[in-house]
Order: C-alpha cells, then structure tokens, then sequence
C-alpha cells in the first residue's frame, strides 16, 4: 500500500510544490553558528528540559545522541505541543521531529540553503521570516502540507521517513534520511508527549488589573484560544465568564482600565494583535484586529494617561517593539524598536511595562538570552534610555506593577520555578533593595497589580493549573499563598 500512495504522491507532488513553497534539502543540514540560532520557547529552557534531555542522551542512537541539551529538548517540546495543540497523534508529533533532526538538528537557525530558515528550512514561500522562525507557526505549517499531502489521516498508515520525505521534497538521494531518524524521533517524542507543565507556554496566560480598592479582574486565555473573565468584588468573587471568541488567542492576556473602560489585548493564533473592549454602558465589544504586523509574543500594556495606552511585544527580530494606541484616535504611531541600544539587545521573552500615574515615567522588562532580567526607561523630559541588564535567571516573561510615585515592583518566575520579588523606589535603581525569594513551584509567569498603594496581589498557577494569589499589604507584609481553583470553574 505504501508504494500505491507514494507513486499516488509523485504524480502530483511537482504541482503541489509550486503552491505551497517546499524546501528542497541540500546534501547535508545547516551547521551551527551560535549567534544566528533564535530561541524556539520565548519563556526559555527548563529544568524539566535538562533532565529529559539527559535521560534521552543514553537513549538515542543516531545524530542526536549525545547531542539533547536543554536548548534541543525545548524545541522538540515546542513542537510537540504545537502537535497535541492541533489534537493530531504522537505519530504526527514524530513525523514533525524526524523532520526537523534532519533539517536543523533540533535547532531554530536564522539561516540556511538559499532563502530558508528555521527547524524546518521552510523557504519564503511558506510565510515571514517571524512566522518561519516561530516553531509553532513552522510546525502548523508542516502539518498542513502534510494533511494536504495525505488526506483523511492516511499519513497515520504510512512509514514515518516517507511522510516526512514526501513534504520536505529533498532530492531523491536524500530521502533516506528521515527514516534514519525515525527511531529517535519516536523516543523523543515519547519523552516528552506526557511531561508535566515546563514553562509558561505550557499553562494558560493571566493577566489582572483593578477598578477600584477592593475590586480585582482577572483574565486568563485557555487552551482552546478562548478568553475568560472573573471578579473580585470586596472580597467576594464572581463566576468565570468565556468572553465573546470570534479571534482565537494564545499567550498571556494584557488588560489595562481607564475610566469606565477595560482594553485587553492578545496575540492571535495568527500571530497578530488582537483587542476586546469592556465599556460600562454597553459591555464587551467583539474582538477587534489590530493590523496586519506580526508579533511573536504575548503583548503588555501601561497607559500615560486617560485615553492613551502603550503596547509592547516581541518581534520576529526578537526586539522589543513599541505601538501608541489612543482609544479616541485609534493607533497614532507605527511599532517601532526602543532602545538607544535596541540593536545590542536581543529579548527571549515577551515583556512587562508599568507607567507612573503622572505619565512623566515607563519602565519596560524583558528576559534577555541568558535568563537575565533586562530593563529599559523612558521619561517625558529624556525619551527611551538604554537597555540595561539587571541579573538574574529567570525564565517565561516578567511582571511589574507599581504602588505609587515612581517605585516599581518585579514579579519572576526564576529559573527553579520559585517565586521571586525585585523592588526599585524609582525604576532605576535596582541594587538597594535585594531580591527576595519566597521559593516554593510557580508554573506560570506571575501578573500583579496595586489596587492601592499599600496592597499588591499576585496571580500565577500551581502544578494542578490552579488559580493561586499572594497578596502584600503595607501593615501585614506579604500573606501565604490563596488557592481560587481551576480557571474556568465556577462558570457562568
């Protein structure tokens, strides 16, 4: 039967080429170059990662024995989380790795044959340079060409090699390859098809603001691209709420309350900014598209005053990149790189932004490649500064938030999953008060907000993907941590 479908295949593989842009592999996979490979997990490498990486190290028997370190195992883990996301087999998931053993040795490079680049060496055909480069993007991308390929789930049936050879089209010498892989790519796969939760692209997204002192709205994106909604009112909380959904979103949430007004903003399964707006005369609005650029990050938020808010993200070049959205006016500038040292500065997480109530002063956050916390200042008198590198080893994205005046609050998962806390007085000195570090297992990145200037509550999730805060207050100091359930339940 396999011969019937490959011949089946070839008589139409040369039209299908032409539409779809197939990479055609030259003799051997591109070579490492340390300063052109981008990070496959914006949230970075895991603890989880270096273990499974070492257990498959004994385990593999052709180009990747030896040769799984934490870098490698994320990108397969990415990978295989774009699979079960798409709700394909593990099967699919090997298909996927043999693939990308053999093209990139588990790598995300910024270069290759001709004009491609990424696990995959998809070439410009198969989309941007951000959408090549970005694994869950890429690995879609593959299962399309795939499912187009062998429809009805045929591939299923079929020799993992042949799959994965039939959509790459490499020349006829070549196409031995992926079945060499095929065991490894399998064992792979299993290693990681069932691990627990890694990092913060593994758990939904959160983000929290507040109306008023005692009122808190938490927003978190799900799994299936949906977003929820659930208030704390003096205490007593609501139901969660699945908010209107015609966009799909993943990532973290980013909300932000102006004056009988809540904007939350989201990255699209697209790839391109999202909006869904809250008004007290007419509720929530359906999802707005914010354009056509695309992001690579959850996006953060802050506002300077009443109807201006500032946006962030990563970009394809991972760069922090900057919008002004006016809520009267729409989008009054283009996203534009910040930083007098922008070019120096590479980010590998989506960042954080807090403002001060005057609107004379921003802070933006971000994790630089080797886990460190990165920070950059604007003020109304002096414009963006540079980025400057504060220390640390964290992984997932930072939260900040602030209490009043010109102070600022960190939030960190760090690199052991533990919790952390950085405090400034003024979002530049970040030496006077030392970091603290309450331990325990976060297993999202955290978000935070100040409903007053003696209180913070922090949310994050716990190793069941429950809802769990910790709370700060000027006259008990920071309380235990509360739990609040699974997100989603009790729904309206």
């Amino acid at each position: 039967m396999k011969l019937a479908v490959s011949r089946t295949l070839s008589a139409t593989l040369a039209a299908v080429a032409l539409s779809v842009g197939l990479t055609v592999l030259g003799a051997n996979p591109p070579e490492a170059a340390a300063d052109d490979i981008r990070a496959c997990d914006p949230g970075g490498t895991t603890s989880q990662d270096v273990t499974i990486g070492q257990q498959l190290n004994a385990q593999l028997d052709s180009d990747m024995r030896g040769n799984m370190d934490a870098y490698e195992t994320s990108c397969a883990r990415m990978v295989v989380q774009a699979v079960k996301a798409r709700g394909l087999s593990s099967r699919a998931a090997a298909i996927a790795i043999a693939t990308v053993i053999v093209e990139s040795h588990l790598r995300n490079v910024n270069y290759g044959d001709r004009d491609s680049l990424g696990l995959y060496q998809q070439r410009d055909s198969w989309g941007t340079a951000a959408q090549r480069l970005h694994p869950p993007t890429a690995t879609n991308s593959f299962l399309d060409v795939m499912q187009q390929f062998y429809p009805n789930g045929s591939w299923a049936a079929e020799p993992i090699g042949e799959v994965a050879a039939d959509v790459q089209r490499p020349a006829a010498e070549y196409r031995y390859r992926y079945g060499v892989q095929a065991a490894d790519a399998q064992l792979i796969v299993a290693a990681l098809w069932n691990a627990a939760p890694g990092t913060s692209t593994t758990l939904p997204g959160l983000s929290t603001i507040s109306r008023s002192a005692g009122d808190l709205d938490v927003f978190a994106a799900t799994s299936d691209g949906h977003l929820k909604h659930r208030n704390m009112n003096d205490g007593v909380w609501g139901c969660w709420a699945t908010l209107p959904y015609n966009a799909k979103i993943k990532g973290d949430p980013a909300a932000i309350f102006s004056a009988g007004r809540i904007d939350v903003f989201a990255q699209g399964v697209d790839n391109r900014l999202k909006k869904i707006t809250w008004t007290s005369a007419y509720g929530w609005y359906q999802w707005a598209d914010m354009g056509e650029y695309t992001v690579t990050s959850s996006p953060a938020v802050t506002s300077r005053h009443a109807t201006g808010i500032d946006v962030f993200a990563k970009n394809g070049e991972n760069k922090i990149v900057y919008r002004h959205y006016d809520t009267v006016q729409g989008w009054t500038t283009n996203w534009s790189n910040i930083g007098l040292n922008a070019a120096a500065v590479t980010a590998t997480s989506a960042p954080a932004a807090v403002a001060n109530a005057d609107g004379s002063r921003m802070n933006v956050f971000a994790r630089a490649t080797d886990g460190s916390l990165l920070s950059l200042m604007w003020t109304r008198d002096a414009g963006w500064y540079s980025w400057a590198d504060r220390g640390g080893n964290f992984t997932g994205r930072p939260t900040a938030s602030t209490r009043g005046g010109d102070a600022v609050d960190i939030f960190l998962r760090d690199h052991d999953d533990s919790f952390i806390h950085r405090y400034s007085p003024n979002g530049a000195d970040w030496t006077t008060y030392p970091a603290s570090d309450f331990g325990g297992h976060i297993f999202t990145s955290p978000t935070a907000v100040s409903m007053t200037g003696q209180r913070i509550d922090v949310f994050t999730r716990n190793s069941g993907a429950d809802l769990i805060r910790k709370t700060w207050t000027g006259t008990n100091g920071w309380y235990d941590w509360a739990g609040h359930g699974a997100v989603g339940a009790p729904a309206c």
